[in-house]
């Protein structure tokens, strides 16, 4: 799998009181959608690895992207996301 950086790119991910930030300029936020593009496209298994020697900031916490094909968790699979009664499709953000 090919993965592709924009030239100036700088990402930074920490953990902050159990939530996860993702801070990027322009160029890292367009590298990272082309990663989930190329992620997306790939098969189950397919993961990047990233962290403050190979493309994070220093100091950042080390995260990895991984394709899946069912979400499980304490919960069992989830097959369809859904908001409320309406199934969240593409495009769709959550409002609370």
């Amino acid at each position: 799998m090919r993965v592709e950086w924009v030239d100036g790119f700088e990402i930074k991910a920490v953990v902050q009181n159990g939530e996860i930030v993702i801070s990027a300029n322009r160029e890292g936020m367009l590298s990272l959608a082309k990663q989930l593009m190329t992620l997306a496209d790939g098969v189950p298994g397919d993961h990047i690895h990233y962290d403050d020697q190979n493309s994070l900031e220093e100091g950042s916490a080390e995260m990895i992207i991984e394709r899946v094909s069912i979400i499980t968790g304490i919960y069992g699979d989830i097959h369809e996301k859904r908001i409320g009664n309406r199934p969240l499709r593409a495009g769709m953000l959550p409002v609370f």
